[in-house]
């Protein structure tokens, strides 16, 4: 049986409740991102949960951290909730075609039960979405700076 990687990480990043407690006291909101994953290995992106982001921002996210930390986005309300996992496919196929180095979680226990059944749908992807995951080289922010 192949070895499984678990990455841990919160919900989204830039909490100005957690200054002076997480991040140093002096921290800017933009700098939250960078020291964020000098600490913790994963992120989850949540706004997606409400909206998908255009596929700039992504990017922008995605070259703002080193290739090694994962951002984890948060499966649209749209297709877990209001489509029940019908426009997945499509979802998948739109994230694929972000050049971000992104993993895709929703997995989340919900109130009426449907967490698991929507877990199990989602799981029904892994050989597509392991496709999606194959490692890319990204330039080191050094590299975009020359």
């Amino acid at each position: 049986m192949a070895m499984q990687h678990w990455s841990a990480g919160t919900s989204y990043r830039s909490y100005r409740e957690w200054t002076g407690a997480f991040y140093p006291a002096d921290c800017k909101i933009n700098e939250m991102l960078r020291n964020y994953e000098s600490r913790l290995p994963a992120v989850e992106i949540n706004d997606t949960f409400c909206r998908m982001p255009r596929q700039h921002v992504l990017e922008q996210r995605a070259e703002s951290v080193a290739a090694h930390f994962h951002l984890a986005i948060k499966a649209s309300r749209r297709i877990t909730h209001q489509a029940k996992l019908q426009e997945l496919e499509a979802w998948i196929n739109r994230a694929r075609n972000t050049k971000a180095n992104t993993t895709f979680a929703f997995l989340k226990q919900e109130d009426d039960g449907a967490g698991p059944a929507l877990a199990e749908s989602f799981l029904a992807c892994t050989e597509r979405l392991t496709a999606m995951h194959a490692p890319r080289k990204r330039p080191s922010a050094k590299e975009r700076r020359a």
